[in-house]
């Protein structure tokens, strides 16, 4: 059991939900697709007793671009669905997409947007338990 059997897990049902709009770097040397989605997570034991139980946080990180064929609205909707998604029943789809890790909490503290000209890098941050079966 790993954490990042987690982080891979959150990427992959995320990117089904988010429109992919292929682009060129800006020196055009490799294609990318935005939006871009990133995983971090940091864990730790509950207690020694329980010794496969783990809490920790995730944050997930939407990266684009409005230069890019998306709007500033479409944008604005993508982090509203993916809002949305989080907040929704996803400990469960979560828990269905891994094998040997149980969700036992998932929980969403709300998507933090920030504009830096066309660019927009949104932060969710999610507080988490789990536990290797």
């Amino acid at each position: 059991m790993t954490t990042q059997d987690i982080k891979e897990a959150i990427v992959s049902l995320i990117d089904t939900e988010i429109t992919a709009i292929p682009t060129v770097d800006a020196e055009q040397f490799s294609a990318v697709d935005l939006p871009f989605i990133g995983v971090t997570m940091t864990s730790e034991r509950i207690s020694h007793t329980l010794s496969k139980a783990y809490r920790g946080t995730v944050e997930i990180k939407l990266r684009a671009h409005s230069g890019d064929d998306l709007s500033v609205p479409a944008l604005n909707d993508i982090t509203n669905d993916l809002e949305g998604y989080l907040n929704a029943d996803f400990k469960t789809v979560l828990n269905a997409a891994l094998d040997g890790i149980h969700i036992d909490y998932f929980a969403p503290n709300g998507g933090v947007p920030q504009w830096e000209g066309e660019s927009l890098e949104c932060s969710f941050d999610c507080d988490i338990v789990f536990q290797s079966t």
